[in-house]
């Protein structure tokens, strides 16, 4: 078993990469080894998460023939807890890119050369300067970079976004495309251990590039996408069922898409969160359920002076602005507005206490599971506006009967605790590294093991 000094200096990491990488150099050029090392590694870890059958079936086979052309898999496994150990030490830098270029491995007839990580580091301080802003109003945004290489602009500006209010990882997606699938591996390697999420095209940015909403980009024929393991997180796949594609050209995904028709876009997943858009979708809709509780109403029937239509207003208004991410909340709740100024009975069931958006959402939710077949459905848009409505008539009051409180023992990953690896060790609250995801995936099963995986803990 390969063991790695977690306290290993960043030059120590340079000079034992160099060391255990020249090694393998001593039958085949430098160039070949790197690219078998690079392919070994970028399908390990694309296998430990993308159980697309197209994707896992190829990269399986492409691990097992550079794994033999490298010899074992000893020295594949000793160069990524190298490269891992090193981007744990110090976030702040390119190191494959660093090693790629001590190497002399830069191909001019592609017009490679890195930029170095401190222009990299200022441009991102010059440009993602308005991140939080952006965020507030959209929910998430997304970082492109169509010459990624290595990844050292796209490394950058997450370690700039760091600074800000929002957890990157889950307010972030990053997007590279290269046209030398070496290097595009390099930087999906590098991105997907310091814990980012998104996706990486190998194609030529120029005469094919990217197409698609950014959250369901198309794999046309000559392009080839390497997804990070964190983008198959809940809040990333949470995202993708909320947001509801306008026109999508071409097969990429199973949305059915019919001209003049919205629909709703549900994905099932079985170990789906409860309450899913609280934690898992925008981390603070708890507020959701802070509804305003229902006045007493006067001998005029009204309460406190104000109409119950205008009461179900003010609390549909208050949690429709409590969600950042717009593109469920609006326009379900904006139907559910029209309606109660239409109907006083609708109005009556909203303003009632136990109601609340999260539940309506629960339902909805469970409605469209329901027809699913397999793990995603696609639902008319008027079908879940009466899905909201049919919640709101449901008679679902619970008796409140008092509970001997208890004291209860959070289970839930300390990402702090897990990645410590001395006294005075730090982590970003919230953010995982790759050992807190590695732990994580052990202890969880956030990512399901795949018997014949490339990929172990």
């Amino acid at each position: 078993m390969t063991v790695i000094n977690r306290n290993i200096s960043i030059q120590r990491a340079e000079k034992e990469f160099l060391e255990v990488f020249n090694k393998l150099c001593y039958s085949r050029s430098a160039w070949q080894v790197w690219a078998d090392v690079m392919s070994a590694i970028a399908c390990s870890l694309s296998n430990a998460a993308d159980r697309t059958p197209q994707h896992f079936e190829q990269r399986e086979k492409e691990y097992t023939q550079c794994i033999k052309r490298l010899g074992s898999v000893e020295a594949p496994a000793k160069i990524l807890c190298i490269i891992t150990m090193a981007l744990e030490k110090e976030p702040e830098q390119d190191f494959l890119g660093k090693m790629y270029m001590s190497l002399n491995l830069s191909n001019h007839w592609k017009g490679q050369f890195f930029t170095p990580y401190s222009i990299c580091k200022m441009m991102s301080q010059l440009t993602v300067g308005n991140a939080d802003r952006l965020i507030e109003k959209q929910g998430y945004i997304s970082i492109c970079d169509p010459a990624c290489g290595a990844g050292a602009t796209l490394i950058a500006a997450a370690n700039t976004i760091k600074g800000s209010k929002y957890n990157f990882q889950n307010h972030v997606l990053f997007v590279g495309q290269d046209i030398d699938r070496i290097v595009a591996q390099m930087c999906y390697i590098q991105l997907s251990l310091l814990g980012c999420a998104g996706y990486i095209c190998v194609g030529n940015t120029i005469t094919d590039p990217i197409t698609g909403p950014v959250l369901f980009p198309q794999e046309k024929e000559g392009l080839e996408l390497w997804y990070m393991p964190m983008f198959y997180a809940d809040v990333w796949q949470y995202r993708k069922m909320f947001y509801l594609p306008k026109s999508i050209n071409g097969t990429v995904t199973a949305i059915k898409t019919v001209e003049k028709e919205h629909f709703y876009m549900f994905f099932y997943f079985t170990k789906r969160r409860r309450g899913m858009g609280s934690e898992g979708f925008e981390g603070n809709l708890s507020k959701v359920g802070e509804a305003p509780s229902v006045r007493r109403e006067d001998e005029n029937g009204t309460q406190d002076g104000r109409t119950v239509k205008y009461l179900a207003e003010e609390k549909l208004k208050k949690e429709m602005k409590a969600a950042k991410d717009k593109s469920f909340v609006e326009p379900i709740i904006g139907y559910l507005l029209e309606r109660c100024r239409e109907d006083e009975e609708l109005a009556e069931d909203v303003v009632q206490e136990h109601k609340t958006w999260q539940k309506c959402f629960d339902y909805i939710y469970e409605q469209a599971r329901k027809q699913m077949k397999g793990n995603c459905a696609a639902v008319r848009d008027n079908v879940v506006y009466e899905w909201a409505e049919d919640y709101y008539h449901k008679d679902d009051k619970v008796e409140k009967t008092p509970v001997v409180q208890k004291a209860v023992v959070s289970k839930e990953l300390t990402i702090s605790e897990s990645s410590k690896s001395g006294k005075n060790r730090k982590a970003m609250d919230g953010q995982m590294d790759i050992f807190a995801l590695m732990e994580y995936r052990r202890q969880y099963g956030g990512f399901k093991n795949i018997k014949g995986s490339t990929s172990s803990d």
